[in-house]
């Protein structure tokens, strides 16, 4: 996902990458450095695991979210 889809600067998610990566006590990405073509970032084996899980988390939330959202408005009490 790149900035631009997100709809952010690139200075802003750089920025948000290093704060995050801070606050985490270990790198996301692997950045590299561009000439010509351009630099670009990879992630590390930590920052795959973290998305895998944040991955997971974001879904088992939705799925609470619909159930509990069914049981309020759609279920006869």
């Amino acid at each position: 996902m790149t900035c631009e889809y997100m709809g952010i600067s690139y200075s802003k998610g750089r920025g948000m990458l290093e704060i995050m990566e801070k606050q985490l006590g270990y790198e996301v990405v692997i950045r590299k450095t561009g000439g010509e073509t351009g630099g670009s970032t990879t992630l590390t084996t930590k920052g795959a695991d973290l998305l895998k899980r944040y991955q997971e988390y974001e879904k088992r939330v939705r799925e609470y979210a619909e159930d509990i959202f069914k049981e309020y408005f759609f279920e006869v009490p």
